[in-house]
């Protein structure tokens, strides 16, 4: 189990990580179901291969997780015997985020949660452009 000196107090990671992955995980559950959603209304419009936008959404989330660990790493600073830690005001910041729900987010928070809104959204596009769509 790897900790974390933050803010003088040790927290394990795994606590951190968990508060996270249970956050992205909410997320998810909220897109399948707006997606779910606008499948049924347009039905008759679409036909949807729920398999391949599954993968495609399934490559843009590790993009973005990918881009969220390389952005959180140059956050961190090198601790004794390679352990990284988080600097207490980012800790402090992201609990928060987590915390809070959109829409008591400030505007500019709101703004890049926007941006990765339509990042999936241009990735459910190029999805069913992709496909053969009737």
């Amino acid at each position: 189990m790897a900790q974390v000196f933050i803010g003088g107090f040790i927290h394990n990671t795994d606590d951190l990580a968990a508060e996270c992955i249970q956050s992205l995980r909410d997320e998810r559950d909220d897109l399948k179901r707006e997606i779910a959603r606008l499948c049924a209304e347009n039905e008759d419009k679409l036909k949807l291969d729920s398999d391949y936008l599954t993968e495609a959404l399934a490559a843009y989330a590790h993009e973005a997780w990918v881009g969220w660990m390389n952005y959180l790493f140059t956050k961190t600073h090198r601790g004794l015997w390679g352990s990284l830690n988080i600097p207490e005001w980012a800790v402090t910041h992201w609990k928060r985020q987590c915390a809070t729900a959109y829409r008591d987010l400030a505007e500019h928070e709101k703004d890049t949660d926007r941006v990765e809104a339509e990042t999936i959204l241009v990735t459910i596009r190029k999805a069913l452009a992709s496909q053969h769509v009737s």
